[in-house]
């Protein structure tokens, strides 16, 4: 067996070694992901709150009158609902 001489003990590591030169030669191609757009949300701000001033102790509004000996009480300013014909 081997004494000196050429054998089959050279083989399998060629096979090998080819193989392993193989798969290294030809690269895979690249893989990219791509990502989702970003999501945005934009919260919508309320408008201010409206107030009347009213004076109780007048029984009226500002700017009707300038003064108001109780002090001025915030009321939203939302006019009464109309009545439907």
């Amino acid at each position: 067996w081997g004494y000196g001489g050429w054998g089959d003990d050279w083989i399998a590591p060629a096979l090998i070694g080819g193989a392993v030169a193989y798969d290294l030669s030809y690269p895979y191609a690249p893989i990219y992901a791509i990502a989702d757009a970003p999501v945005y949300t934009q919260v919508l701000a309320l408008p201010p709150m409206q107030y009347w001033y009213f004076c109780a102790a007048s029984r009226t509004y500002y700017p009707y009158v300038s003064s108001c000996r109780g002090g001025w009480t915030a009321v939203p300013a939302t006019p009464p609902d109309l009545p439907t014909h």
